[in-house]
Parts: C-alpha cells; sequence; structure tokens
C-alpha cells in the first residue's frame, strides 16, 4: 500500500512539473514571423469628396488566416472601409499568430473635394513636447481655414510644442465643405539607435529570445515588429527580462514604449 502512494506521489509530482512548464510555455509565443508569407494587397478604392465617402477594399494572402486589417484607426475582419477622406494612409493587417504586413494606400480627392497633405517637420522625443506639423489643403471653393483640436479658424497651418500623441485637425472652405483628419505626433523614438541595442543586450541572449533559445527569435526585427505590443507590455510590467538576467532602466522601458507608439517603425 505504501509503495502505490508513493508511485502515485512520483506521478502527481511529474504531471505538476509538466504543467509548471507548459505554463511557462504558453508566455512564449512560437511563431517566427521572419518566415511568415503574409502579404497586403490594395483591390480597389474610390474618390471622396467634401461628405469623406471615399472606400477602401483590402485582400490578405498567406499567414494564419483570420486576418485583422486595420486603416485610419478601425479594425475590422474583412478589408472594407469607407467613411475616408481624400488622403494618403497606411493599411495593416494582422493574422492569428500576430505577424503583419503593411501597404500604402490612397484615396484620391474627387474634383470638388479638399484634399489635405501633413508634413510631420518636428519630432516631440519621448516623453517631450517638441513636435510638430504642418499641413496644406487644395481643392474646395474660395480661401481654406484650419483648426486644430477644436481652436478658432485660421489660414495657417504650421503647429508646433506638441507632445506625441494623436491630434483632430479640422479643415473647411468658403462654401462650408469641411474635413476632420487626425494627424499622429511621432516621439521620434529610432529603432537602430535607440531601442535594438536594449532588446539585443537584454532580451535575444543565448538561453533567452535568440537563435535557438525561446521562441520568438528577437534578434530579427520582424519578430520584434510583430510582437512589439507584447514587448511593450512585458517591459512595462517588468516580466521581461526575468528578474534572474537583470533588468531595464525605466529610460529604457520609456524608450520601447515610445517606439511601439510610434507604430513599431523600421527606422
Amino acid at each position: 500500500m505504501k509503495k502505490t502512494l508513493y508511485s502515485l506521489a512520483c506521478v502527481l509530482a511529474l504531471l505538476c512539473s509538466c504543467e509548471d512548464e507548459n505554463s511557462s510555455d504558453q508566455d512564449e509565443i512560437k511563431v517566427d514571423c521572419s518566415e511568415s508569407s503574409l502579404s497586403l494587397a490594395v483591390n480597389s478604392t474610390t474618390q471622396a469628396d467634401c461628405d469623406a465617402n471615399g472606400t477602401v477594399s483590402l485582400a490578405a494572402s498567406g499567414g494564419e488566416g483570420e486576418y485583422t486589417y486595420t486603416l485610419n484607426g478601425v479594425s475590422n475582419s474583412n478589408g472594407q472601409f469607407d467613411g475616408l477622406l481624400a488622403s494618403n494612409y497606411t493599411a495593416t493587417v494582422k493574422d492569428k499568430v500576430g505577424c503583419q504586413a503593411t501597404q500604402s494606400v490612397t484615396v484620391e480627392p474627387s474634383e470638388d473635394a479638399i484634399s489635405l497633405n501633413i508634413s510631420l517637420d518636428a519630432s516631440a522625443g519621448c516623453g517631450g513636447s517638441t513636435g510638430g506639423f504642418s499641413a496644406t489643403a487644395t481643392g474646395g471653393t474660395g480661401e481654406i481655414q484650419y483648426s486644430l483640436e477644436g481652436a478658432s479658424f485660421s489660414t495657417e497651418a504650421v503647429y508646433s510644442n506638441l507632445e506625441a500623441g494623436i491630434y483632430e485637425l479640422m479643415v473647411k472652405d468658403e462654401a462650408d465643405c469641411q474635413i476632420t483628419q487626425e494627424v499622429k505626433v511621432l516621439s521620434g523614438v529610432s529603432y537602430d539607435a535607440q531601442v535594438a541595442d536594449i532588446i539585443i543586450n537584454n532580451c535575444a541572449i543565448s538561453g533567452c529570445h535568440s537563435s535557438g533559445g525561446r521562441s520568438p527569435n528577437l534578434s530579427v526585427f520582424g519578430n520584434v515588429q510583430s510582437f512589439a505590443d507584447e514587448i511593450k507590455s512585458r517591459t512595462q510590467n517588468r516580466s521581461m527580462p526575468p528578474a534572474d538576467r537583470g533588468s531595464l532602466s525605466s529610460e529604457q522601458i520609456d524608450l520601447i514604449a515610445c517606439w511601439v507608439d510610434d507604430g513599431a517603425l523600421s527606422n
């Protein structure tokens, strides 16, 4: 009887050990997006006029299915977007395992529409307020005026001393045709110059997220970019890197977050 109980205890101990190991493994993403065949194409677009009625149709292929498309801050599963202004956009698709692809798309203006061009003149810095942009509208009827974040309309559209973030710019002409566009001011944090070393020296190391180690391999930029949101979350809650491998400074954590908030750019 004692021998049977002892054997049962051993089996339970082994099962618990496996559960703990599997639980740890569940925290790791078992995908290398550098090998993904996911791609994104623009099927069609229609022009936009004063009523912001442009449309875009997107289609993804490859990857792991169950696609999520994002355009102009809106996400869906069918790749169909409407209510768009005449402008340039960056479309993104993400598959069910987190790999993503991007594609530029332009909604052309109709003959009587207001078309808006945004120039990002200065970055804000990580936690700073030195960002700036300028806007130029064409088309429409008569004089064009601009309003940022509900301020009084003006014929000048040069803005400075801005923090990183999304701002609402309204444009109107003399016929009271009005369009509104979100403008994203970036922190300007560079992956190559400021973030790569943090990832390579603290995460993409032997026995961790490196070649032959845990997945994903964070020495591959495509993987860092695809799992940027999770990297931001884990570094902010200080579960990445693990406690036994040291810790990141607050400045390093902020740099990662600012780069991710900018859109995890290849810069």
